[in-house]
């Protein structure tokens, strides 16, 4: 779905039919549990938010964020909207976590945006310390669009403001959700249009004298942010990976490599490959013995 066709308004107000890739929208197009009518409506929401709503000549809003925020809520006040994904499903490969943050190393050596993702594991550190950071990395690529976030300066102050207030404000809506007794799966998700939206607050903020004093913030230190980020990112998914085990998930796809006790339940001490962290050449060894039809090793 990534290179679907698209229509496209052009601004002497023709439509055309094109090839544009459009990445955007892989993520509400995945999501099963959505209603027909309302997978269609979220496309909508996605594909209106990018063509209408612009600032600048750039479109305010990422389209993903915008799309699934706005699913998100209509679930919220409308139950006949069953919004579901595959949030859990997607969690399930046992090095998941690790190949986000190795992949990520890619865009945030090249194009400066680490900031953004510091900032928000710095802010969800500040309003509750011990939360799980590592996986912030998994919305950078909803946080970083180039569209939708403050313009690069010499000095990127606003785009830490700009993460910090994202990873302050997950916190409030995953305790928004769960009070309604509602899944927080998308607590991540909802404070990035709010972002977009107050982009030239953060961008101001960045430009302030206050603010062009973090002389490490400049662009020369972005190594080093970079480092600080892993420094934070690691140990995190170390700590939080066996509670990432998702014991019925598993039980009910009957997952490959995972090892079943004789109630047909898995346990995450009989996983090592799915509860340790970094296991690419366990996760190899087992896929291999797999293949030669061998029981998987356990160590």
């Amino acid at each position: 779905m990534r290179s679907m066709p698209l229509f496209r308004w052009r601004k002497r107000g023709h439509g055309a039919w094109g090839s544009g890739r459009c990445p955007s929208f892989s993520v509400p197009i995945s999501s099963p549990g959505l209603l027909d009518v309302g997978a269609v409506v979220v496309i909508v929401v996605a594909v209106a938010s990018r063509t209408f709503i612009r600032r600048g000549g750039r479109h305010v809003f990422n389209p993903s964020a915008a799309g699934l925020t706005f699913a998100g809520f209509l679930s919220l006040f409308w139950p006949a909207f069953a919004f579901g994904g595959v949030f859990h499903t997607l969690a399930m490969p046992p090095n998941i976590a690790e190949v986000i943050l190795l992949l990520s190393l890619i865009p945030q050596t090249r194009f400066r945006i680490v900031l953004i993702s510091l900032g928000a594991a710095l802010g969800l550190q500040l309003c509750c310390p011990g939360h799980g950071v590592g996986l912030q990395g998994c919305c950078s690529r909803l946080r970083c669009s180039p569209r939708t976030r403050p313009p690069f300066r010499e000095h990127q102050s606003g785009n830490s403001c700009s993460g910090a207030f994202v990873g302050s404000a997950t916190l409030g809506f995953s305790n928004l959700l769960v009070y309604c007794g509602k899944a927080d799966d998308l607590s991540k998700v909802f404070p990035i249009p709010i972002a977009n939206a107050l982009v030239p607050w953060f961008d101001a903020i960045g430009e302030t004298r206050l603010a062009r004093g973090f002389s490490f913030l400049g662009p020369r230190w972005n190594l080093a942010h970079v480092a600080l980020w892993m420094w934070f990112a690691v140990p995190d998914i170390a700590a939080t990976k066996p509670s990432q085990f998702l014991i019925a998930p598993h039980a009910d796809y009957v997952s490959p490599l995972v090892n079943y006790r004789d109630d047909g339940l898995p346990r995450c001490e009989d996983n090592p490959t799915f509860c340790r962290p970094f296991t690419f050449a366990q996760e190899i060894a087992g896929w291999v013995e797999l293949r030669r039809g061998r029981d998987i090793p356990r160590t």
